[in-house]
Order: structure tokens, then sequence, then C-alpha cells
């Protein structure tokens, strides 16, 4: 997805106009860590200059997005580590279980030994249709939920796209797999469609 700047004048034109439901990372991961739902993720990441960058734990932990999102289209960067095991939780429906059985899981992990749950696969429902490696740089993920039409894309790469309407909302949610190597995050944005 190509975001283009739109001129100053204009897009305060169109700001007066019309009602515009788009959240960026400050106030997603600032409202996030504040309300730690449903999880410790508060406690294992910390937020600073931007980035949002796991704290080295045993456990894993998510954290949770406040507001829930039924319909929406995601922008994230992220950076790991070799054998990082990340990823990106969305239409989670319960927050004191936030796993691949209650969340569509958008995985994060180049060395899964199982090519069927690489990076931008999501786990249980769609295999990755392009093999990704984003060890070591910044890397760029979309995730696009439009009622059962659900796509991924990774630097560019759409890695996902199929239909299933197993979960229609609920809340967004990113992990630190626990036990394994750094995960950082930074300009979070989402847009309710």
């Amino acid at each position: 997805m190509n975001r283009k700047l739109l001129n100053p004048i204009i897009f305060a034109a169109i700001t007066l106009t019309a009602s515009v439901s788009f959240s960026q990372t400050a106030d997603l991961i600032a409202q996030a860590m504040e309300a730690s739902l449903g999880t410790t993720g508060a406690n294992y990441f910390t937020y600073e200059n931007g980035e949002l960058t796991s704290v080295r734990a045993e456990d894993r932990s998510f954290l949770v997005i406040a507001e829930p999102y039924d319909n929406f289209e995601l922008s994230i960067e992220y950076w790991v580590e070799p054998s990082t095991n990340s990823g990106i939780f969305v239409r989670c429906q319960d927050l004191n279980e936030v796993a691949a059985g209650t969340c569509y899981e958008v995985n994060i992990w180049d060395e899964n030994e199982n090519p069927a749950n690489r990076t931008g696969a999501i786990i249980n429902f769609a295999p990755p249709l392009v093999e990704i490696d984003s060890q070591g740089q910044w890397n760029t993920m979309n995730v696009r939920a439009d009622g059962g039409h659900l796509v991924v894309i990774v630097n560019g790469q759409t890695t996902v796209d199929t239909m299933d309407d197993t979960y229609t909302g609920g809340h967004i949610a990113l992990q630190y797999g626990g036990d394994n190597m750094l995960v950082k995050f930074r300009n979070l944005e989402i847009e309710a469609l």
C-alpha cells in the first residue's frame, strides 16, 4: 500500500469536512501501555523514541490495543533478531487468552520449522504465498481485514490473500514470544474500514 502525503492545505480542508477514523502509533501504544488489557504486556515492552521494544523474558506476552476493530487496515514496521517468535494477533476474542485459537495470528518467525507458519502466514488459516526473510532489518507489514477477506503484505509482497469468517471482530495484540530474541515495532497505524 502506498500512502502519499497530501498538500497540507488540501488535507486540512478534507479533515474539516470528513470524519476520519484513523489512529497512529503514539496514541495507540500509549493507551495500550496504560491499559495493559488482559495481559502483562506493558511489563514486557518499553516505548521510547517511537519504538516499542520487547524486554527479554521467559514468558510470552501481548500488548493489546485498547480499541477493538472489526474491519480495518493495519500498517506496522517491525525488526527482529534471528530466532525471534512474534506476531500480530487480530480480531482477538478473549483478552485473557490471546492465542492462535482465539485470534487470527499473523506470524513473524522466519525460522519457524514448519514452512506453513513462517513470517507472513496466518497460523491455522493460510500459509505464506512467498518466503520472507526479515531478520536484522526494518520491515513493513500490512494487514487488511474486510469482512471475511484477509490480506497480509510484507515488504510489498502479498503473503496471504484468503477468505475466512471465523473471527469477525475483536482486539489487536502485538506479541513478544517469550524466552527468545528481540522484537521492535514502530509506526503502527490502524484505519477502521
